[in-house]
C-alpha cells in the first residue's frame, strides 16, 4: 500500500485538528483576530494529500473530517461544508462530523444550523468538551447569553486543563460586561499557557481598562507589546492605558506607534489628542483631533476630542460646533454634554447652556462645575430662585464654588433691573 493509499489518520490525532479549526472558528465569530495556532501550516500543508485520501476512501468518515478540517482552516468553506456533509452520511452516529458542520455554520454565519449541529455531536458524545465550547461561542452570537455561559461552563467541566476554553468565558463574560469574571478567566488561561499569549494580555488589559484599573493594565499590555510589537491594537490600548496613569508623554508615544501600524484607524489620533492636552501641547493635540474627524466625520469621540481641544484653546465657537455634531451622533454621552454645555457658557448662550446641563446632571448629578455653570444660566435668565438651588446643590459638592456662585447671585441683587 502506497502512503496515498495509507488509512487516515486516528481519531485521537483528528481531534486535535478540530480543536484548532474550533479555536479559529470561535475567534472569528466573536470578532477576534485569528491567532498564529500551531499547526495551521503544516494543515494546508496536508490539504492535497487530505484530497487524495478522501477520494481514496469516500466512505470514510474520518478521512472527509480530516479534509473538511484543512478546507476550514484554509478558508474554503463551501468545499469544507460538503466534506463535512459526506462524513455525516457516511457515519451518522460520529458527534465529530455534526462538530464540524457546527464551526462551519458558526464561520458562515448560520447561527441556527451551528446550534442544531452541535447539539446533535453532544447528544452523540455528552463528553465531547470541544462541542460545548463552540455550542457557546453559538450563543453567543446568538445573543443567548445564559445558554452560552451553561455550555463553556460546560465545556471547562469537562476539560479544566484546556486553555482556550477559559479563552472562549473571558469573551462571553466580556460581552456581559462581569470584567471581574473575564479577568479571572483570562489569567486562568495564562497559567495554562494559551498559545496566543499575547492576544490573551491585550484581552486581559482591555479588561482591566473597563476597570479603570490602569496600572495593571499597563503591565500586562506592555507583556503584549513585547510579543507582538506590531499589533496596533495592543499599541493603541497600551497608549489608553498610560492615558489613565496620567503619563502624557509614553502615551502620546504608544498612540505614534498605533498610528504608524494603523495610519487609517481614528482610534489612535483621538488618544494622541487627549495625551497632547494633558500634556499642554494644544496644537498638537487639535492637530490630532482634527486628523482623527477626517478619517471618521461621524465618530462621536473625535468630534469630542476635536471640542474639547477647541475649549482649552478658547475657539469656544468651533469647539461647540465639533461638540454639536459630537452629541448628534451620541446623544447620551454625558462628558460630551458638560463640554458642549461649558461651550455654550462661554459664548454666554444661556438658554442654550441650560438646556444641555439639565441633560448632563440627569447622568451624572454630581458634577460640580455642571451645577456652577447651570447656576450661573439660571441667574442670567432671571431666575434667582433655581440659581439658589443650584447653590444649595453646590455646597454638599464643592463649598468653594458654591461660595463663587453666592458671589454671582448677591451681585445680581445689587444690580439694578433694566
Amino acid at each position: 500500500m502506497t502512503a496515498s493509499q495509507t488509512p487516515p489518520a486516528s481519531a485521537g490525532r483528528l481531534i486535535g485538528g478540530i480543536a484548532l479549526a474550533l479555536t479559529i472558528a470561535a475567534r472569528t465569530q466573536a470578532g477576534m483576530p485569528q491567532s498564529k495556532m500551531r499547526g495551521g501550516l503544516a494543515c494546508r500543508e496536508r490539504l492535497a494529500d487530505a484530497e487524495q485520501q478522501a477520494a481514496n476512501f469516500p466512505q470514510d468518515a474520518e478521512a472527509l473530517q480530516e479534509l473538511a478540517v484543512c478546507l476550514l482552516e484554509a478558508g474554503q468553506l463551501d468545499p469544507a461544508m460538503k466534506a463535512a456533509d459526506q462524513s455525516v452520511n457516511a457515519n451518522p452516529r460520529d458527534g465529530n462530523s455534526f462538530l464540524l458542520r457546527g464551526m462551519i455554520d458558526l464561520r458562515r454565519l448560520q447561527n441556527d444550523e451551528a446550534v442544531a449541529d452541535l447539539q446533535k455531536a453532544i447528544a452523540l458524545d455528552p463528553g465531547d468538551a470541544a462541542a460545548y465550547n463552540i455550542l457557546s461561542s453559538a450563543f453567543l452570537a446568538r445573543g443567548q447569553l445564559p445558554e452560552a455561559l451553561q455550555a463553556g461552563l460546560r465545556a471547562i467541566e469537562r476539560a479544566p486543563g484546556e486553555a482556550s476554553y477559559y479563552d472562549t468565558l473571558a469573551t462571553l463574560y466580556a460581552r456581559m460586561s462581569r470584567w471581574e469574571d473575564a479577568i479571572q478567566m483570562l489569567k486562568k488561561a495564562l497559567d495554562l499557557n494559551i498559545e496566543n499569549r499575547a492576544l490573551a494580555y491585550t484581552h486581559l488589559g482591555e479588561a482591566y481598562l473597563k476597570l479603570k484599573r490602569f496600572q495593571s493594565a499597563d503591565e500586562v499590555l506592555r507583556k503584549s507589546v513585547a510579543i507582538q510589537a506590531d499589533d496596533p491594537g495592543s499599541q493603541l490600548d497600551l497608549g489608553d492605558a498610560l492615558l489613565g496613569l496620567e503619563q502624557f508623554s509614553s502615551a502620546a508615544k504608544a498612540y505614534r506607534k498605533a498610528i504608524a501600524l494603523a495610519p487609517d484607524n481614528p482610534k489612535p489620533y483621538v488618544g494622541l489628542s487627549l495625551a497632547e492636552k494633558g500634556a499642554g501641547q494644544l496644537d498638537e493635540a487639535a492637530d490630532a483631533s482634527q486628523r482623527a474627524v477626517i478619517l471618521a466625520q461621524t465618530d462621536p469621540a473625535a468630534l469630542r476630542a476635536l471640542g474639547e481641544t477647541y475649549l482649552q484653546l478658547q475657539e469656544y465657537e468651533i469647539a461647540a460646533e465639533a461638540l454639536e455634531r459630537s452629541t448628534s451622533f451620541n446623544t447620551a454621552d454625558p462628558q460630551t454634554l458638560f463640554l458642549l454645555g461649558d461651550a455654550y457658557y462661554h459664548l454666554e448662550r444661556w438658554p442654550d447652556a441650560l438646556k444641555t446641563l439639565v441633560k448632563a446632571l440627569a447622568f451624572d448629578p454630581k458634577n460640580a462645575q455642571g451645577h456652577f455653570e447651570r447656576g450661573m444660566a439660571c441667574l442670567r435668565l432671571g431666575d434667582r430662585a433655581a440659581a439658589l438651588k443650584e447653590e444649595d446643590a453646590l455646597n454638599g459638592l464643592d463649598v468653594a464654588q458654591a461660595a463663587t456662585l453666592d458671589v454671582e447671585i448677591k451681585k445680581a441683587d445689587r444690580t439694578p433691573a433694566r
